[in-house]
This record gives structure tokens, sequence and C-alpha cells, in this order.
């Protein structure tokens, strides 16, 4: 009998004991589906979450061995978790660098040195890239061959 309670009466359409039936078994297994979406969605958000160093260590592999759209991706990633990380953006740029993007490159390796000021390798890597946008210029002018300057 206290399968009746579970519904109201309102609810049923005629005396038909399919529909009746039906009612009770699907009160009867929501509960059981909550609790599994539940579950199913703790896992999916606990489970799969990866850290700033294994994002760091995975694109620096992929790095090394030259797939670079992948080591774009995990620093991408990287970046989502620690947006002020100065290492974070100097190995974005390098990456963008090594992908032939140096206007993307150029953005990041500042973003490091705004973050760390001290940081050689980014000071190198942005003056490496002015250099070759000045050259790029006088090839382009052809005026810097003529006042002397390379």
């Amino acid at each position: 009998m206290p399968d009746r309670l579970l519904f109201d009466k309102s609810l049923s359409r005629g005396s038909s004991p399919w529909w009746n039936f039906a009612i009770r078994n699907r009160f009867r297994t929501l509960p059981r589906y909550k609790f599994s979406l539940l579950l199913l969605a703790l896992l999916l958000t606990t489970g799969c979450k990866k850290s700033l160093s294994d994002h760091m260590k995975k694109g620096g592999e992929y790095y090394q061995s030259g797939r670079y759209q992948e080591a774009l991706v995990e620093y991408r990633n990287a970046t989502n978790l620690a947006p002020k990380s100065p290492e974070v953006k100097y190995e974005l740029g390098r990456t963008y660098l090594a992908l032939g993007n140096p206007a993307a490159a150029l953005a990041d390796f500042q973003g490091t040195i705004e973050l760390k000021p001290d940081h050689l390798d980014a000071q190198l890597q942005l003056a490496t890239i002015h250099l070759e946008r000045v050259r790029q210029s006088c090839a382009l002018d052809r005026t810097c061959a003529k006042d002397g300057s390379s």
C-alpha cells in the first residue's frame, strides 16, 4: 500500500493497471538515476583535472618532439590555470615563434617581461623579433643600406 502514496490518483488515466504500474515504477527508479548522474558528474569534474605542472611537462615534451600545435594546446591550458605565470607566457611565446607567428610570440614575450622584468630569455627573444622586423623593413624599403644602418 505505500506505493499508492507515491503518486496522486488524479495522474492516472482511468483505472488502467498498466498506467498505474508505469507511474509507480517511474517514481521508484528515479532516485537511482539521479544518484548515477550525480556520480558521473562528480567523476567527470574531479577525475580528469590536470595540474599546471602536468600541462607544462606535456607541453615541453610536445615542443621537444616538434609537435608545436599540441604544445600550444597544453600551454594554453596552463595559461587558463595560471594566467600570471611568466614561465607559462614564455613557453607560449616560444611555441608561437616555432609555429611562425611572431606577432603572437611578441605579445607573450612582452607579457613575460611585464610579469618578471629580469627574465633574460624573454628579453633576448623580444630583441630578436624586433631585429628581424627591422631587417624585413629594410629589405622592403632599401633605405637602411643607404643610411648605413643594418
